[in-house]
């Protein structure tokens, strides 16, 4: 595959993943908190989860195109925002498959490991997946726009949703994570048409792929 098709493939993938993670947090307001055992029984918490890892699988091939469209114009700084971004996500996917799997069960088996001062809600782990997923993409993004190469708002959305979701939950309000989930996603979404978009990916033609 040309690098050029790896920038379109890879934008789709980005696309594809801020939709997912719109509609994800979108589907949290009704639910209303990620803790308790009502949380992980309602029947919207699998759709949710679901598109939640979507969102965090496809991004990852999408960090990888986005990558490759900055192509030469890479330095350290630009290696180290993808690498941490990059960890970061797979955090994120991480994150989800334990929502998705681990905490439906809990919820009906071992309610007080999911309640808000509960072993799995106390856990260090989630303030570690959240700091290098928002560090990853702060400099990933200060990277990207030093670069010129794609729109500055929608790298701004990028990097402003990721703070804004990754804010500690015991210290902002809900609403405060859900705006940053759908800004970080109109953002990935925005990056990601940008990259799937022939003017940038250099090819001629729609979703052409290298036969060599």
């Amino acid at each position: 595959m040309s690098d050029s098709s790896l920038i379109r493939w890879g934008g789709l993938s980005l696309l594809i993943a801020g939709i997912a993670n719109v509609l994800f947090w979108l589907l949290v307001i009704p639910i209303g908190t990620f803790v308790g055992a009502a949380a992980s029984q309602s029947s919207l918490w699998v759709p949710s989860q679901l598109l939640h890892t979507l969102a965090a699988m496809f991004a990852l091939f999408g960090l990888v195109g986005l990558y490759a469209r900055l192509g030469d114009q890479s330095g350290r700084l630009e290696l180290t925002g993808f690498v941490l971004a990059l960890f970061g996500t797979g955090l994120y996917l991480a994150d989800a498959i334990i929502a998705l799997v681990v905490f439906p069960i809990t919820a009906t088996n071992a309610p007080s490991l999911i309640a808000t001062d509960g072993a799995l809600n106390m856990s260090p782990a989630y303030s570690a997946f959240g700091a290098i997923f928002m560090v990853g993409y702060i400099l990933y993004g200060i990277a990207i726009l030093r670069t010129s190469v794609l729109p500055r708002a929608a790298t701004l959305l990028l990097i402003v949703g990721a703070v804004l979701v990754n804010l500690p939950p015991a210290l902002v309000p809900m609403s405060i994570l859900i705006v940053g989930g759908v800004v970080w996603g109109i953002g990935a979404a925005w990056l990601g048409y940008e990259l799937f978009s022939p003017r940038n990916a250099g090819e001629s033609g729609w979703l052409e792929i290298d036969k060599r």
